[in-house]
């Protein structure tokens, strides 16, 4: 599949945005917020675009939280970012890149519409393939979750992640900005 139909595929999943099951709280026990993302987006760097032929970038997430307060929680994260590009020969590939990050995200209630919510996180991002290389990573996101039913919600979002690059190497610094 060429990378240009990989992210229309990935920008039409993105319709979908973040999907936010809640499961309630028993008998004291802090309730648990999953949350699921797609979203479509590009890299903000032009020497990323020019480098390497990116065509556009595209991510998946599934993000476990405990909720510690009714507007606030701390969560584990992990994402998958694609990145369709054509080389300068003509060919088509994918790039991509992992991260498993921790974060916290502030998300009060409004009324019984949805949340409004804005998410900080920060970990480690892997990049390449042989060797793997392991690199700061980082993002900050806000959207709107709207209430479907009492534990299910849909919603749009904007977030930029980032890779940061180690000292010493060639790599680049890789910011991507996301909407779903």
């Amino acid at each position: 599949m060429s990378p240009r139909r990989l992210l229309v595929r990935a920008l039409g999943l993105a319709a979908c945005a973040s999907v936010v099951p809640r499961v309630g709280s028993a008998q004291g026990v802090p309730p648990l917020v999953f949350h699921a993302e797609l979203g479509g987006g590009a890299v903000l760097t032009a020497p990323q675009q020019r480098q390497l032929g990116l065509l556009g970038s595209f991510e998946g997430a599934l993000r476990v939280g405990v909720r510690l307060h009714p507007a606030v929680s701390v969560r584990l994260s992990g994402s998958y970012w694609g990145y369709p590009a054509r080389t300068d020969r003509g060919a088509d590939t994918l790039f991509g890149a992992g991260s498993v990050q921790a974060g916290v995200r502030l998300d009060p209630a409004i009324r019984t519409i949805g949340r409004l919510w804005l998410d900080l996180d920060v970990g480690v991002g892997f990049t390449g393939t042989r060797p793997v290389q392991a690199r700061p990573a980082g993002g900050v996101g806000v959207g709107f979750d709207l209430r479907v039913t009492p534990s299910f919600a849909l919603g749009p979002f904007v977030r930029v992640e980032t890779l940061v690059p180690m000292p010493g190497n060639d790599q680049l610094a890789a910011p991507i900005t996301l909407v779903g």
